[in-house]
This record gives structure tokens, sequence and C-alpha cells, in this order.
């Protein structure tokens, strides 16, 4: 009868246990990346009153006859369900939308967690709200990704320094319908261009013209008083204040194809341009020629170089020659890369390049801007930061620029149940678990990172209120065969009275 009465017992344990577990989950319901406990039993090991035997002729073959001893308890794991996402205002919080950990240091120790309702301490450090431990993620360098963890740091009144304009983009369509003004190129050689044609008849740019500053000037005031299109954006100098440059345009030349060429030669449009601040007239200046295809694409530039009053050829078609399409004056500085293209700008700006048709074109339809940019900007202030799906961090300036912080660094597991908990919604890592990979959000199958929110518990009430009502009649149930042993063992000792 004691075997009973240890039987039972071992019941009346593992539900308590199973009421303590499901007692703690319905205490975190609220509890920001809380993950349930899960019970499991198992019984234990049974007691052989009668080995199993092999049939004879008498008798039939026997089966073992075995006691159970009772239950044990098998495992208590946490359930790595996804929790549902609560948006928030806060722009420490953040949630892993898929697989993976949030990594963060105690004192030296790596711990793991999926809450992410991260705070700032008065050094600028995300921690943890529960502990106050330090996040990590791989720094940000310039644009270089450091690729060791350290603690995320947000730097509060951070200065980011004004940076003057280097390249500037300007996108547009130029209507081809427009009248050339040099009708008689033979007969038109006093005409203003933006080049001295020395030693030949056409006026067509070359990369043999030359340029002077008095002829940029005679030309500047001619395209002022008589431009097709016109457009102005905002470039900065080099302590950060804004100049407007102006960049005027203008219909120079219609060069009819040239079928007995040597190859024959398609139809070409040549447009002159020119460029200046109206706020600033000593600050600089510029001026070239475009020449577009029958296509009404870019084919060749030139532009005068204003350091040395040379002429920069540039052949699209030839692969670019590495050469700018337009020069800008600049102060004192090196001047302005005026990009009618957009791909140095698009590569400065982190953007990827465009085609031809991105670029300034020469279509029969109306003169309009498609795009036009610059990559300078005045001093600006740290003043807010957002993190994307990417786990990256960017600080927001007051310059309106953007600065890549940190990226938060994300951990997974072979098997994440045999984590163990530490306390304070943290886990760390067991023989069982396996040791953590540490990698990028989205990543290699890690989860991706989502701003302003946070993961809420996955404790699902209803179903640990039926496990309260499993362990509850589940411990009274073992109590009865506890009792029940007890009258039987009262009934025996009483036979001897």
């Amino acid at each position: 009868m004691q075997r009973s009465l240890y039987t039972a017992t071992s019941g009346v344990k593992i539900h308590q246990t199973y009421l303590d577990v499901t007692g703690h989950n319905i205490a975190n319901v609220n509890t920001v990346g809380y993950k349930r406990d899960a019970v499991q039993f198992a019984d234990i090991i049974s007691q052989t009153v009668r080995n199993a035997a092999a049939p004879v002729s008498p008798p039939g073959g026997l089966g073992p006859a075995q006691a159970g001893l009772g239950a044990r308890l098998a495992s208590i794991s946490p359930c790595f369900t996804q929790g549902s996402i609560q948006n928030t205002d806060m722009s420490s919080d953040m949630a892993i939308i898929g697989d993976g950990f949030f990594v963060v240091n105690d004192r030296g120790n790596q711990l793991y967690t999926r809450a992410g309702d991260f705070a700032l301490d008065v050094d600028g450090n995300l921690v943890t709200q529960g502990g106050g431990y330090f996040v990590q993620g791989f720094k940000f360098n310039g644009a270089s990704e450091e690729n060791s963890l350290s603690g995320i740091v947000i730097p509060a009144g951070d200065v980011m320094n004004a940076r003057a304009t280097a390249v500037a983009a300007f996108r547009c369509n130029l209507d081809s319908r427009g009248e050339a003004r040099v009708t008689d190129p033979d007969a038109s050689l006093d005409a203003a261009r933006p080049f001295v044609y020395t030693g030949s008849a056409d006026v067509s740019a070359s990369a043999s013209s030359v340029s002077s500053q008095d002829v940029i000037d005679a030309f500047g005031s001619d395209m002022l008083s008589s431009s097709d299109w016109a457009d102005s954006f905002t470039v900065y100098d080099e302590d950060g204040e804004p100049r407007i440059m102006n960049v005027v345009f203008r219909k120079a030349l219609d060069k009819p194809a040239d079928p007995t060429a040597n190859p024959p030669a398609s139809a070409e449009t040549e447009w002159d341009w020119y460029a200046y601040y109206a706020d600033a007239p000593d600050y600089g200046e510029g001026a070239g020629t475009l020449v577009f295809g029958d296509d009404g694409l870019l084919r060749r530039t030139y532009t005068f170089n204003p350091s040395g009053w040379s002429v920069v050829e540039n052949n699209i078609a030839a692969g670019n020659n590495g050469n700018p399409t337009g020069l800008v004056g600049a102060g004192s500085g090196a001047p302005i890369n005026l990009d009618f293209l957009g791909n140095d700008y698009a590569a400065a700006a982190g953007l990827p390049p465009g085609g031809l048709i991105d670029a300034v074109t020469s279509y029969g339809s109306s003169s309009t801007t498609k795009m036009k940019g610059q990559d300078g900007y005045p001093q600006g202030i740290l003043d807010n930061w957002s993190v994307n799906s990417s786990g990256v961090i960017n600080g927001l300036y007051t310059n309106g620029e953007t600065r890549q912080i940190s990226r938060v660094a994300v951990a997974r597991f072979i098997n994440p149940q045999g984590l163990s908990e530490a306390g304070a919604t943290c886990f760390e890592e067991t023989a069982d678990s396996g040791a953590a990979r540490i990698m990028t959000p989205g990543e290699g199958g890690a989860g991706t990172i989502k701003g302003l929110a946070s993961e809420m518990s996955n404790v699902e009430l209803s179903e640990e209120f039926v496990n309260l009502i499993r362990s509850q009649r589940g411990l009274q149930a073992n109590t009865k065969a506890v009792t029940t042993s007890d009258r039987i063992l009262e009934t025996l000792i009483n036979l001897k009275r």
C-alpha cells in the first residue's frame, strides 16, 4: 500500500508544479516579450511483477505484469510562437517579426530576449527596461559597418558638420520642337556660344574649342536675355551657407543627317546651357553644350573648366569617359560637378544609377524638370532617430540629413527550447540550445525589425484557464488516491485489534 501512496504523491507534486507554471504564465500576460512556459509530464519507470514469457504448447505466451510508480516532470519549456505586435510612439521600441532574439549584455554576460521595449540611459546607451542590460549591435564608422558586437549608443546632441556641394544632378526634358538659334553655321560664327571655335568654319562644339572669361561673360548675358528653359536649386558652400544656382538652356543648332559621311552621321541637336548665382555673382559660373541624337537621348557633352579655361568632352556613347558632364564654379573651392546624367549624384547619394532615358533628354514635348538634387548640406544636430526593417538605426538631423548609427544584432539558436530563463524576460544559452549564431535582421532566416512597436506576451488566457482546471482536477484526483490508500492502510492496521 505504501507504493500507492508514493505514486499518488508524485502526481500531487507535478500537478502542483503545473499549477505554479500556469499561474506564472497568467501573471505575465501583459509582460512585453514574455514567452509562455509549457509543462510536459512523463511516467516513472514501472516495477515488474512478472516478466513476459514466450508461448509454449501448452500454455500460450504471457505478457509482462508491471505496476507503475507514478509520474514525473518531463520538461518545462518556453513556447516561442510570435506574440501580437503593439504599435507604440517610442523611438526606442522595436519588435522582431519572425525568428531570433535581441542580444543584450549584462556586465559581460551575453543574454537574449524578445522584449524590445528598450530605453535610453543618461549616457545614450540603448538598454532593456527590465534590467538595464546593454543592447548589442554593429556600429557604423562612416559608410563602413563594424563586424564586432558592441553596445548601441545614440549620440544625443551629435553635430553633423556642413558639407559643400560637390555634385548636383539635373534631369529635364528640353523641347526639341523649338527653333534653333544658329540656322546657318557657316555664316554665324559670331553667334554667342560658350566656346571660341578657332580654326573651324563649323560652330559645333568640339574638344579643340577654347574659352575665356570674356567669352563666358558675353555668352551668359546673351543667354539670360533669350533662353528657352530655366530652373534653379540650392547648393551649399564650405560653410554650409546656401547658394541659389540658376541653370538656363537654349536650343543652339539642328545638324541634319549626313549619309555621305564615313561612317554615315545621323541628325543631332545642340543645346547650350549657362549656370550662375543670382544671389552671389562672384561665387562662380559655368557653361557648356549638350548634344542629342535623333532619338532625343544625350550623346556628348562639352563644358569649360573654370580652373583652366579648357574644354572637357564627355562622349556618352563611349562609356562616359569618366569626365563630368558640367562644371560650375564654387568660389575658392573645387567646381561643382553638374551631372546631367544623374549617375554621379546617384553614387554619392547611395541611389541606383539611371539610364539615358532618366537623364537630360530632348523629346518633342514640353520642357520640364524631371529631377534635381545635390549632395551638400548645412550643419545639423541629431534631432531624432528611427530603425528600419534591416535593423539599421538612422539618426535624423535638423538639416534634414540622416546618418547610420548602428545596426541591431539578432541571435538564432538551433534549439531555442533548450534556452535557460535568466529573468527580466531574458534567456541564456545552454549546451542543449547550442551556441548563438549572431547575424543581422533578415539574414539567414532571421526575422526583420519593426520600429515604433513591441511584441506582447504570447499567453492565451483562455488556454491558461483550461490549464488551471486541468491542474486543479489532477491535483484533486491524486489527493483522493492518497486518502484512499491511507484508509486502506488504516483498515489493515486495525485488523490486529
